[in-house]
């Protein structure tokens, strides 16, 4: 009997706790299988969406720009306006900035460049767009913008280019020093990477040597 009275305790005790708590757990069980359905739908959507978007992406490399730019223009602006959220939004601004470019449409290239720096999807679509935009910049005499946007940090698979630039916007600013600090680094990295030297050395060429009070005046900085 007592083993009987023990269970009728224990059942008793288990109805009072689900009486107290059961209404939460099934709260908590709703609540987890509705955000587990929003995280496939959600899931689905942005899969949707990749599948749409690149669907028309390879639309659009079918088009001519040359023969169609009206066309092209209209599928690539669709693109962009509906599929922002995928890379072929980024892909796709950068190849309008291009032809605005080619075009010579500077501020229509700056921003298209600019909104893959503010919207684009992937870091490596994002830092080509700044790294561009800042040649634009530079084009358009405003080296000051474009030497902030190039302080905003790169990858350091970047920087000897970052650099370069770097060294062009204080061209443009005839801060030839300067220009020179950078164009050196961008050279020392390039070296270090084993990649292609010949602009940065023809930049730093075309420079006036530096004075002897410039060059005191660097080695007393190591």
């Amino acid at each position: 009997m007592t083993a009987y009275h023990v269970e009728d305790e224990e059942l008793e005790a288990a109805k009072h706790w689900w009486r107290r708590y059961g209404r939460w757990l099934v709260l908590l069980a709703v609540l987890g299988l509705i955000g587990f359905f929003a995280w496939k739908g959600w899931s689905y959507y942005r899969a949707q969406q990749d599948l749409k978007a690149s669907e028309l992406y390879s639309s659009l490399e079918s088009v001519d720009y040359a023969k169609d730019k009206q066309h092209w223009s209209s599928m690539a602006k669709t693109l962009v306006a509906q599929y922002s959220g995928t890379p072929y939004a980024a892909l796709v601004s950068l190849r309008m900035a291009k032809h605005a470019v080619d075009e010579n449409h500077l501020p229509e290239a700056a921003k298209d460049l600019r909104w893959v720096v503010d919207h684009g999807s992937q870091k490596v679509l994002r830092e080509i767009a700044a790294l561009r935009l800042a040649q634009v910049l530079i084009a358009e005499h405003k080296p000051d913008e474009a030497l902030k946007l190039l302080s905003s940090g790169f990858s350091e698979a970047y920087l000897p280019l970052t650099q370069e630039l770097t060294g062009d916007a204080y061209m443009a600013k005839n801060e030839k020093q300067k220009a020179r600090d950078a164009y050196e680094e961008a050279l020392a990295g390039a070296q270090a990477m084993g990649l292609p030297t010949d602009i940065i050395e023809m930049k730093l060429s075309a420079l006036p040597a530096p004075t002897p009070a410039q060059t005191q005046s660097k080695q007393g900085d190591k």
